[in-house]
Order: structure tokens, then sequence, then C-alpha cells
């Protein structure tokens, strides 16, 4: 029985491609295990294995592929009823995407799980008003298996 969808928003730009599935791959096990369906934004890119730092080249104005990469979060989003964000790894580039990602999220009234141990994360009004803020994923799992339909 599908308990429900979860999409999995965090940093990738900035990061290496194990920091940004690491932590994916594992809630995928660990929410998959518990009933749910995960969709991944990093699924299929093992090609970006290699990477040492993930990035779109914003000179090159790749509008294909930042058109897919656009289209096909929003998608997810859409499809999914939860929204695990994960603000632990930490990245020399913003999180725009992932930012932009919970605030569609809150606006289509998605429930958002925001991991994170910043505190001014944590306390800022657009944060504490729209996202249920946990400092561990594990925190996150425990939360999703008791909200899950």
């Amino acid at each position: 029985m599908n308990r429900g969808t979860v999409y999995l928003v965090g940093p990738i730009r900035g990061l290496s491609y194990e920091e940004a599935t690491g932590w994916r791959n594992q809630a995928k096990k660990e929410l998959e295990d518990c009933g749910f369906t995960v969709l991944n934004p990093m699924s299929g890119k093992e090609n970006l294995k290699d990477t040492e730092d993930i990035g779109v080249n914003l000179k090159t104005g790749d509008e294909a592929k930042n058109q897919y990469i656009y289209f096909s979060d929003i998608h997810r989003v859409n499809e999914s009823n939860i929204i695990l964000a994960n603000m632990l790894p930490k990245s020399y580039r913003p999180p725009i995407g992932s930012m932009f990602e919970i605030g569609y999220a809150v606006a289509k009234d998605k429930t958002v799980i925001l991991v994170t141990d910043d505190l001014y994360l944590q306390k800022h009004p657009f944060i504490e008003y729209t996202c249920i803020v946990v400092p561990t994923l594990e925190d996150a799992y425990t939360l999703i298996n008791k909200i899950g339909a």
C-alpha cells in the first residue's frame, strides 16, 4: 500500500555527486521500506559521478537543459504530498532551486519538512510559519511515518 509520495529537496549545485546523492539514497531506502514512493531529482544522473562540483554553466545558456530541470522539478513537487527538504549539506552556492521548490510546495499546500541545524533558517519567518522544522533526517523519517497516509 502506498502511504504517500515524498520529494527529496536539497542543495545539488556546489556539491560533489556523493554529497548530493548520499543522503538521498539513504532517505529513499528508509522511506520506501515504510511504504512511500520517493522522487529523487538525482535519479538517472549517474554520469555526474566523477564531477567534483555539480552545477549549471549559466554562461553557455543551455536553455533546453535548464527548462528540463525547472519543469521536471515542478512536476515532482506537484506529484508529491510531502516535501523532505534537507538543508544540512552545505554548499558555497545558495540553494536557489531548493528554496524555490519549498516556496512552490507551500503555495500548493504541500507538507514541507525542513531538516536544518541552522538557527537562522529555523527562525526565519518564511520557514517558521510554512515548514515543519526538524534537526535530523531521522527525525524527519519519524515524522513522515506519523503523517503518511
